[in-house]
């Protein structure tokens, strides 16, 4: 029997996005409020601004056709389009000291940590698996940092083996390099191998390597021709080991 690798998207899988966007914004609004004295109003809609000059760039660079979707000339954007939110975020105030602090990854870091956005389920979900045997990873599309503070900030850090982020895989989700290089830097075999995700990328691409996707039913709308490709499609994690045991002992 092959012990099968469990790789698991973040947002909308183990925690709750909503939460989690929410919270950065309260966070950022309260520092703005303390340490450059804006009205909650004034620092909202700093806020706000702040993150639609992030998304008009990040969102068009990554839906245009022809754009670099893996290597170091993605990784370069990426950083690039941070730099964006945190220059409209500042934008005509005074800098002092450290204050300018937001975005930068440790402080990203800083920031995940102390939010608290995991779905109910999964802990007791991850300790089960856990104590099966099986080896368990996050592969995201965030940033590292980022997705380190999430699992921190929800306790569940401790069940993962590797934590992987866009800045680790060099990829995005919509190409065969992330899941390739996800594969790769595990020592993970994609045939006993399974994707937990919620997107249609994480639907298409994976099993142009042999890799499985058990799609979780939440946060995303994803099409119903679309959906019927995952090898199973799930509500909630509380399936999942059931699902993972038996394909297991089948030796997939």
């Amino acid at each position: 029997m092959v012990k099968v690798k469990l790789f698991f998207d973040l947002h909308g899988v183990l925690a709750n996005s909503r939460i989690i966007y929410h919270e950065y914004k309260k966070i950022t609004v309260r520092h703005l409020m303390k340490d450059f004295h804006l009205s909650f109003h004034d620092a909202q809609a700093r806020y706000d601004r702040a993150l639609k000059s992030w998304e008009d760039k990040a969102f068009s660079y990554l839906r245009s056709q022809g754009t670099p979707k893996v290597g170091m000339a993605l990784k370069k954007k990426i950083d690039e389009f941070d730099h964006f939110f945190v220059q409209a975020l500042y934008d005509g105030l005074i800098i002092n000291g450290q204050k300018k602090r937001i975005r930068t990854r440790p402080y990203e870091y800083k920031i995940a940590r102390k939010i608290v956005a995991i779905y109910p389920e999964v802990k007791k979900v991850l300790q089960d698996l856990e104590d099966r045997g099986f080896v368990m990873h996050v592969a995201s599309s965030s940033h590292s940092s980022h997705v380190r503070g999430i699992l921190e900030g929800g306790g569940i850090e401790e069940f993962f083996s590797r934590v992987m982020g866009i800045d680790t895989l060099n990829a995005t989700k919509h190409t065969t390099e992330y899941y390739q290089n996800m594969i790769r830097l595990t020592h993970a075999n994609p045939k006993y191998s399974f994707l937990i995700g919620n997107s249609i990328a994480e639907i298409i691409y994976p099993p142009k390597i042999h890799l499985k996707t058990i799609h979780v039913n939440r946060e995303r709308k994803v099409p119903p021709d679309i959906k019927k490709l995952a090898y199973k499609t799930i509500d909630n994690l509380t399936q999942l080991p059931s699902i993972v045991c038996k394909m297991e002992q089948a030796s997939i």
